[in-house]
C-alpha cells in the first residue's frame, strides 16, 4: 500500500499529509473542550481524506509516469492549492475574517515565509496550533524536495555546487523509471522526516525544562525548526524565554 502511495503525484501525497495533520487540532480542541473547533478540524480531515480516497480508487488502475518535472510542478500546484483546504478549518474555527485573509495566513505558513495577517490576541490555542503546524510541515516539505526532487535535477543551489565540485556531481542521480524514483523518495522521506521530528521533540522538551510553557514550547520548536518565524506572540512583546531557552534556541 505504502508503495503505491509513493508513485502517486505528490500533490496527493501532500494533500493526504494536511488532512491527517488535521486530527492533531483536533485532538487539542477536544482535550480543552473547545468543541466548535474540533469540529471544523475533524470534518475537514475526514472530508479531505474521503476526497483522496474517491481520486485513489478512480486512479487505481493508472500507471503514473512520474518525472522531476512533474513533481516539480505537483509541488507547485500545492503550493497554490493546499492552502485553499488548509484555510478551511482555519476561517471557519476564527469566524470573524475574509477567507481571503486565511488563506493569505496559510500560504505564508506552508511556505515557511513567516508573514503574519492576525494578531496573536486573536487566535486560539488551537489555531496557533494549526498555524505553527503548517509551517512545520512546510518546513519538512521543503527539506524533503531538495533532497529527493532539486538535488537530483541539480536546481535549487544544487547546480551550482554540481557544477564547481566534480566529486558532487557524480553522487547526483538520473532516474530513468517512475518506481526508480518513487523508491528515491521513500528512502528520502524515511531517513529524514525521523530527524526533523526528532530534533523538534528534542528541542521542545528542552525549552519546556528552560521554563517555557507547553503549548508555546511546542510552537517555539515547529517555528525554529521550520524557520517560520511563527509564534505565540506579536512582534515586539517581551519574549517569554529566559536566557537559557534563547540559548536552546540559538544552539538549534
Amino acid at each position: 500500500m505504502l508503495k503505491r502511495l509513493y508513485q502517486l503525484p505528490l500533490f496527493f501525497l501532500l494533500w493526504g499529509l494536511c488532512s491527517t495533520a488535521m486530527f492533531v487540532p483536533m485532538g487539542y480542541a477536544l482535550a480543552h473542550q473547545s468543541f466548535f473547533e474540533a469540529r471544523m478540524f475533524g470534518y475537514s480531515a475526514v472530508l479531505g481524506l474521503f476526497l483522496l480516497f474517491m481520486v485513489g480508487l478512480a486512479l487505481s488502475n493508472r500507471k503514473f509516469e512520474l518525472s522531476g518535472v512533474r513533481q516539480l510542478s505537483s509541488l507547485l500546484l500545492g503550493f497554490v492549492l493546499l492552502p485553499l483546504y488548509l484555510a478551511i478549518p482555519f476561517n471557519e474555527a476564527l469566524g470573524t475574517t475574509w477567507f481571503s485573509s486565511s488563506y493569505l495566513e496559510m500560504v505564508s505558513a506552508l511556505t515557511t515565509t513567516g508573514f503574519r495577517t492576525f494578531d496573536a490576541g486573536r487566535l486560539s490555542e488551537t489555531l496557533h496550533l494549526w498555524r505553527a503546524l503548517v509551517a512545520w510541515l512546510g518546513g519538512g516539505i521543503m527539506w524533503v524536495t531538495a533532497a529527493a526532487i532539486l538535488a537530483p535535477m541539480n536546481l535549487g543551489g544544487f547546480e551550482v555546487t554540481a557544477a564547481g565540485n566534480g566529486e558532487f556531481s557524480t553522487r547526483q542521480y538520473n532516474f530513468s523509471t517512475s518506481s526508480e524514483m518513487a523508491h528515491f523518495l521513500e528512502r528520502t522521506v524515511n531517513m529524514m522526516v525521523p530527524t526533523y521530528a526528532g530534533l523538534t521533540m528534542v528541542l521542545w522538551i528542552l525549552l519546556v525544562m528552560s521554563g517555557d510553557m507547553g503549548l508555546n514550547a511546542f510552537v517555539t520548536a515547529m517555528s525554529v525548526m521550520s524557520t517560520s518565524g511563527m509564534s505565540m506572540q506579536n512582534f515586539g512583546d517581551p519574549v517569554t524565554q529566559q536566557w537559557l531557552g534563547e540559548a536552546i534556541i540559538l544552539m538549534f
